[in-house]
């Protein structure tokens, strides 16, 4: 566009007008393309964005596949290296969409929302004035001669418009031809820069690629060659075997050469022995253990049916030893010495072998042993023979070797066996540990709500508040850990340790029933954070929310728990005037079970309340109605989200309700049988030990309650309960425990009595029941505590 003549600006000329027109009609056109540009730059930059996501994910799946070659140096090494490079390229990616972002999309706002908005406003003013200066004019015009004062004041008038109009149109000209040289050269200036961006992008990753990966790249060429080679002779070598197999596996023709299958894969193994690459290949031990034999037999059971069943077989170490074919107890399917073998014969010497013909059944022989006889069949006769013959070598070659004076390693072998049998189990017990854990994991991820944070909507949030019950993206996560351990224990979904109780309790809650109480009374005004809020905002929302608690949802009259809760039968533990002065007086040995069972039996077989016909517990109404109270009643009915709202109102964990044997939330929640009410009470610093009027601490109840289920023993031993304590009586939980008849309870007890023994010689001492209450069987017994949302 050529610029605009100040001279006919001046004189107000009908050429200016028209190249007023005309500037407008380009500046239209600019702002139109300028916009286009600004939109699509923004979505090349959020596709980046998308791009780098999905970019991490695939560096991410390298390093997963990386973990599958965890044997092979070579390979685990090099798909290390890869995403290594591969993750710095994503870095140089991500800096570049970052620059385009503050320079591109900078610079074009400012373009759009301030320079082309200024000229624009400025013409609205100059069409304003410009129609008020035509009107001064026309009436200038139209005023009569015979008038002296209106022609003054209408020849003012134009005076002060025409200045006016003047001025104006001489700002809106040098704006406009000020806009069009400025904009020539900020663009220019802006994709030089942008330029320069790639330029410094290529540039940087072609230094990583070329310098840095020289030295690497040339040694895994070499490599890659050698395992090329390497690779080559093995495809040879396992045709070869391949081959072998298909013409010995035929039966006729191992009826001509005298070999059956097990023989002609005993072949390939002498093949694959004199390859260098058969370590690689061979399934064989590789601790110094020989096994003489190994295959299928058919074993006769000793059960009443005496069925027969194929078991596959191996000779090691002077052992028989026997497993199922499909064992789901092998923890490693690579490793052979991992896999849980039965033993049949502890010691080959002390054995007798021989064919028996007294069986219906065809190649049948026998191994006596001292202890009994277990008869084996084989797949053919030549197989049986082999069989026999295999075990005297065995045999004979013991009492060889023990003869030479050199130790068997049978006389070591039952020890290393059951060793291996234990790290067996115990391994086994840890990933049912785990598999328990990950599900629960997945059910909490799973809850409505929870696929988003909890405070801003993020997708896929990887933190939780584990007092709180949410789940929430590595921002809100952040800004919780500054509320205080007090208000928010937050912990990683993946990388932290988790227990089943504190899962149980996420399960109770979610996302979406904590939004309804912590953001009951926001208002569509405040708005929720989002991915990109400032951090400073986002703890600002954060605190109103949780600290302040600005939105929260207030206090229900006291009909609403008993009308919304589930019909529950609750056992009401009453104030016993004649137990308490029964227990008086100085309790005794002679006394002391007679008195126990007495107790037990008045402190549990009190009448329950009975629900009414509509389905509501038909206890009293409080005289009382609090948030304290909501809390208890809450927890009587093991409701976990109107304890989270009760708390929320400020009440007290530790309350103790005068009007109810001053029992405290946490004892109802026991009363329940609620692991998940219980454990939400002692993540939110209950006291596990306080007591109530008699001196009776949770414990106490819970071991009243062992016969219908252990759960909340467990959780209290674990969050440190004190089974020593005793209560107005001078009755403890551990005395408690003997009538229960229960060996796993009173066993807990007395290791924890142990325990603070060993503590008074040892301040430092170990634990050690806590590992023996983390086991599988008893986390299945918290698993299957009632819940509310049962």
């Amino acid at each position: 566009m050529h610029t605009i003549d100040f001279e006919e600006c001046l004189k107000d000329s009908p050429v200016y007008r028209s190249q007023l027109r005309q500037a407008a009609n380009h500046i239209d056109i600019l702002e139109d393309r300028l916009e286009q540009m600004y939109k699509m730059c923004n979505l090349v930059i959020n596709s980046g964005k998308l791009f780098v996501q999905d970019f991490q994910k695939f560096i991410k799946c390298i390093f997963d596949v990386r973990e599958f070659f965890s044997t092979d140096e070579l390979t685990y090494k090099s798909l290390a290296k890869f995403g290594n490079y591969l993750y710095e390229i994503q870095t140089l990616f991500s800096n570049l969409l970052e620059q385009t972002s503050h320079s591109m999309l900078r610079t074009l706002t400012r373009m759009l929302k301030e320079d082309i908005r200024k000229v624009k406003d400025q013409g609205k003013l100059f069409e304003r004035l410009s129609t008020d200066y035509d009107i001064a004019l026309q009436k200038n015009a139209d005023v009569s001669k015979t008038k002296p004062h209106l022609c003054e004041d209408v020849s003012k008038n134009l005076i002060a418009t025409r200045s006016c109009f003047g001025h104006t149109s001489i700002d809106y000209t040098s704006q406009i031809n000020v806009l069009f040289n400025h904009h020539k050269v900020d663009l220019i200036e802006l994709f030089l820069s942008y330029i320069n961006f790639h330029k410094a992008f290529f540039h940087q990753g072609y230094e990583l690629l070329s310098t840095e990966t020289e030295k690497d790249v040339h040694s895994m060429n070499t490599e890659l060659t050698k395992m090329k080679q390497e690779n080559g002779q093995k495809e040879k070598l396992l045709e070869k075997i391949h081959e072998i197999n298909q013409k010995r596996y035929n039966p006729d023709e191992n009826r001509n050469d005298g070999m059956t299958p097990e023989s002609s894969l005993s072949l390939s193994k002498n093949i694959l022995s004199r390859n260098i690459s058969q370590q690689s290949l061979s399934n064989m031990p590789s601790n110094g253990t020989e096994v003489t034999k190994e295959g299928y037999l058919f074993k006769r059971s000793h059960n009443k049916f005496k069925t027969w069943n194929r078991r596959w077989f191996c000779i090691r170490n002077g052992q028989l030893l026997y497993m199922k074919r499909n064992s789901s107890n092998a923890l490693n399917e690579n490793s052979p010495q991992q896999f849980p073998y039965s033993i049949m014969v502890p010691d080959l010497r002390l054995c007798t072998i021989r064919s028996t013909n007294d069986n219906d059944r065809r190649f049948v022989f026998e191994i006596i042993s001292p202890n009994s006889s277990h008869l084996l069949q084989a797949d053919s006769q030549m197989a049986c023979e082999q069989w026999i013959n295999v075990l005297h070598s065995a045999i004979a070659d013991l009492f060889k070797s023990s003869d030479d004076g050199r130790p068997t390693s049978s006389t070591s072998s039952p020890k290393s066996l059951f060793d291996d049998r234990s790290n067996t189990i115990l391994m086994a017990k840890t990933e049912l540990k785990q598999k328990m854990i990950k599900e629960k994991i997945e059910y909490v991820r799973s809850l409505p709500g929870n696929d988003k944070c909890c405070d801003c909507d993020a997708d896929n949030p990887e933190w939780a508040s584990i007092n709180l019950g949410i789940l929430l993206c590595l921002n809100c996560g952040g800004a919780h850990r500054g509320l205080g351990v007090n208000l928010s224990k937050v912990r990683s979904v993946h990388m932290d340790t988790w227990d089943l109780e504190t899962l149980l309790v996420m399960s109770e809650l979610g996302n979406n029933i904590v939004n309804n109480i912590y953001e009951a009374q926001r208002s569509d005004e405040i708005q929720k954070p989002t991915t990109d809020t400032d951090p400073t905002k986002r703890r600002s929302y954060i605190d109103a929310k949780y600290v302040q608690k600005a939105f929260i949802r207030p206090l229900p009259p006291s009909n609403h728990l008993r009308s919304t809760t589930r019909n529950i039968r609750r056992w009401t533990i009453m104030k016993n005037t004649a137990l308490s002065t029964s227990f008086g007086c100085d309790i005794d040995d002679d006394n002391t079970s007679h008195l126990l069972k007495t107790y037990n039996r008045q402190l549990l077989f009190r009448k329950p309340i009975i629900p009414s016909d509509n389905g509501i517990v038909t206890d009293n109404q409080p005289l009382i109605w609090n948030v304290n109270i909501y809390l208890y009643d809450a927890a009587r009915n093991r409701n976990v989200p109107m304890m989270l709202h009760a708390l929320a109102l400020n009440a007290d964990k530790n309350f103790s309700n005068e009007h109810d044997h001053g029992r405290t939330p946490l004892i109802e929640a026991i009363l329940s049988k609620s692991v998940a009410a219980a454990e939400f009470l002692l993540t939110n610093n209950a006291k596990v030990n306080l007591a109530d009027e008699d001196g009776r601490t949770p414990l106490h109840y819970a071991t009243q309650l062992a016969n219908k289920g252990r759960g909340p023993i467990i959780l209290l031993l674990k969050r440190g309960a004190d089974p020593l304590l005793k209560d107005n009586h001078g009755i403890d939980a551990c005395s408690l425990s003997m009538n229960l008849a229960d060996p796993d309870v009173i066993t807990w007890y007395r290791l924890i009595a142990l325990h603070e023994q060993m503590k008074e010689e040892d301040v430092d001492v170990e634990k050690t029941y806590i590992s023996i209450l983390d086991d599988p069987v008893y986390m299945k017994e918290i698993a299957r505590t009632p819940s509310f949302s049962s």
